[in-house]
């Protein structure tokens, strides 16, 4: 089990986080606001518990190590669990989620951090080190503002519970937001790529590791992706290098900061303000007019956000190597005798 648990979580404080979108006359079907919030609170404080029962699987991990870069960085500690392969599945199936390929899910709506321990992956990787790299980049997605918004429409026949929590969806969780008509959310390349530059700032600085878990990602000389790096086994059974979906953001955040100092406690400050997000929009619209925008409508679960992503890391790789240039202090002619 954690060492510690994160802070405990009533119904009533999950339903503050609800917003409730009436369309149409709720009276008309005997209900109201408060309880359809209730409703959906009820449901997740229930799905909540049951992914707690879990045990989570922590022997040989460094957690205190863990807990002390999310303090560095800022971020509120929530209940996490790290879950063998099986018990994931599980944890997926009580909140009504589908299997995925992912090693990790921060659940908004249940304000709760899973982990899939996967002992392959592990292997490939070198140990036990990789999971603090993935339980990093679920925390960096933790520490976001949120809110679950509930959209209840009046039939002729009384809402019922079940029919509310079918209806609850994320209105915001850090960059990424979803509005009513949208196939897609907006936002998930700029959320990837934080939640993936800090779990690649924690490789670096914590673990020792500049190549990341995977060695040079381009196999002849160092690369800004490196650090973000992993072995994986493709579908023909061969272990080749790979990059988590966020890294080609990550490396441009990383970009900007090199030439932004306060970028990066930027990004962080916007994970519970406003006037955060607001000021990460302006940095990025000072490297390029519209830069925000065009980083929010990449979406990292498309085959083409990578190309996308690289496509933008160098068009902003030159617009700031020429602005340096373009600023650089010009040496004087030498003086004639």
């Amino acid at each position: 089990m954690s060492e510690q648990r994160g802070a405990e979580l009533d119904t009533d404080q999950l339903a503050a986080k609800i917003h409730v979108v009436a369309k149409g006359d709720l009276s008309k079907v005997g209900y109201t606001k408060d309880e359809a919030r209730s409703a959906v609170a009820e449901g997740l404080h229930s799905q909540r518990e049951g992914v707690l029962q879990l045990p989570s699987q922590e022997d040989g991990i460094n957690m205190t190590r863990v807990h002390a870069y999310r303090e560095r960085i800022g971020i509120p500690r929530k209940e996490l669990r790290i879950l063998s392969p099986d018990d994931y599945a599980k944890a997926l199936e009580v909140v009504g989620l589908k299997r995925g390929t992912e090693g990790g899910k921060y659940l908004p709506q249940q304000d709760i951090i899973i982990i899939k321990r996967d002992p392959e992956s592990e292997e490939l990787n070198g140990g036990p080190e990789f999971v603090e790299g993935l339980a990093i980049h679920e925390i960096a997605h933790s520490g976001n503002e949120r809110s679950v918004v509930v959209a209840v429409k009046p039939t002729r026949r009384l809402l019922r519970k079940s029919e509310i929590e079918i209806a609850s969806t994320i209105g915001r969780s850090g960059f990424v937001t979803t509005k009513e008509g949208e196939a897609e959310p907006t936002g998930s390349f700029l959320e990837e790529g934080y939640a993936e530059l800090e779990r690649g700032r924690y490789v670096v600085e914590e673990l020792g590791k500049p190549d990341g878990f995977g060695g040079q990602f381009l196999p002849d000389r160092a690369s800004p992706f490196d650090q973000y790096s992993q072995r994986v086994r493709n579908n023909e059974g061969k272990v080749v290098v790979s990059l988590l979906e966020g890294a080609p953001a990550a490396a441009v955040f990383e970009l900007i900061a090199k030439h932004d100092p306060e970028f990066v406690s930027t990004l962080r400050e916007s994970r519970h303000s406003v006037q955060g997000l607001r000021e990460v929009a302006r940095r990025l619209n000072a490297v390029s007019p519209s830069l925000y925008m065009e980083l929010r409508r990449i979406n990292v679960k498309t085959e083409e956000s990578y190309r996308e992503g690289i496509q933008v890391f160098k068009k902003v790789k030159n617009i700031l190597e020429a602005r340096a240039t373009s600023e650089a202090p010009k040496s004087e002619p030498p003086k004639g005798e």
